[in-house]
C-alpha cells in the first residue's frame, strides 16, 4: 500500500549539515516557503558534529592565492581550485551570518 503526502514548497533543501542548514536559512530570510530534508536527524548530518575550525579569509589579512593552493592540498587535490577560491571568497560573509546568529568566535 503506497502512502503519498504532497508536500508544495519554493525551495527544496536535501541534507541537514551545516551547509543544509545555512542553504535552508538564507533562503527563509528571502521570503520563500523552504523545506529542508534529511535522512536522519537534523544537525546530525555531515561534519556537523565535528566542528574542529572554521577557516575564514579576510582579503585584507591574508594572501587569496596561498589560501586556495594550502586549501586544496589539505583536500589532497581532490577539489577544484576554482571551487575552493570561492568557498574562502565567501568565508567572511557566511561567517558574520553566523555571528549575528549567536555563534562565538574561539580566537
Amino acid at each position: 500500500m503506497a502512502i503519498e503526502n504532497v508536500i508544495e514548497t519554493d525551495v527544496l533543501v536535501i541534507g541537514g549539515g551545516q551547509a543544509g542548514f545555512f542553504a535552508a536559512i538564507k533562503a527563509k530570510e528571502k521570503g520563500v516557503n523552504v523545506t529542508l530534508v534529511d535522512k536522519g536527524y537534523a544537525s546530525k548530518a555531515g561534519q556537523t558534529v565535528n566542528p574542529e575550525m572554521f577557516d575564514v579569509f579576510n582579503p585584507d589579512r591574508h594572501d587569496l592565492d596561498a589560501w586556495v593552493k594550502s586549501g586544496h592540498a589539505s583536500n589532497e587535490y581532490l577539489d577544484s581550485l576554482e571551487c575552493v577560491e570561492i568557498v574562502f571568497k565567501g568565508s567572511l560573509a557566511v561567517w558574520q551570518d553566523l555571528c549575528s546568529w549567536g555563534i562565538k568566535s574561539f580566537k
